[in-house]
């Protein structure tokens, strides 16, 4: 009750919402998801409504009606879509599914993240169709996701597979999704992603994307070739 009421009284000080945020999402009580909606409601500082968004994904299935409704609202639906891909809950997917074909590339960015984490064949096809998204933002999404997740991808996936879908994206009409795709293939590192990258090497145009397939190769080679700390402990 006591933090609670002190919400209210730190309309001002934004560090103090913050934390209060940040301990509500401790408290399975309804009490507690209420205040957080109200602070997403009533404060714009744009940290402060990302902890409150964070504390109610802590709340798990109990929290999913009201961020599905905090979903319906234009001004908290990327809010309550980050609170949803903590909720690693089977009943989110549908919800993130439909988000994912929405007609604002940002929604539809965030669904697409946060799909990544499923593991169901509905939730990958989501994801991959990401890749040929009309928006750069979106695409942008799914490859930097695909990199954050690689080890897990080629376990999945194989690295082929990987490279055959990421391959493409090195002459994407924007820039830093080309950089991104160069980026993901340094980290994948095998022998047809390094193939990949060193024909665009030979023929790209654009020297900003050169640069950054010079950097993604820099990384296989570290990644492949640094000594292990047996390798170290045994010379």
């Amino acid at each position: 009750g006591s933090l609670l009421n002190l919400i209210p009284t730190a309309a001002d000080d934004l560090e103090l919402l913050w934390f209060v945020a940040r301990i509500l999402g401790n408290f399975q009580h309804p009490a507690a998801v209420a205040a957080l909606v109200n602070l997403l409601d009533s404060t714009p500082d744009p940290e402060i409504t990302t902890m409150a968004a964070m504390a109610l994904g802590n709340f798990g299935e109990t929290a999913l009606p009201t961020l599905t409704q905090l979903l319906k609202r234009q001004s908290t639906r990327l809010i309550a879509l980050h609170a949803l891909a903590q909720i690693q809950h089977p009943t989110v997917l549908p919800v993130l599914l439909e988000s994912a074909a929405d007609d604002s590339a940002e929604v539809r960015a965030a669904a697409v993240s946060a799909l990544s984490q499923f593991q169901t064949s509905q939730a990958l096809d989501a994801f991959w169709t990401g890749l040929s998204d009309p928006s750069a933002v979106v695409r942008r999404t799914v490859v930097i996701a695909l990199e954050a997740r690689t080890e897990q991808m080629i376990g999945q996936f194989g690295a082929v597979a990987l490279v055959d879908k990421l391959g493409p994206l090195l002459g994407d009409a924007d820039l830093e999704v080309a950089r991104q795709a160069a980026l993901a293939l340094g980290r994948i590192g095998n022998e047809s992603a390094i193939a990949v990258l060193g024909s665009i090497l030979q023929n790209s145009a654009s020297s900003d994307l050169q640069l950054e397939v010079l950097r993604a190769l820099a990384w296989t080679c570290l990644l492949y070739t640094s000594p292990s700390p047996r390798d170290v402990e045994e010379s």
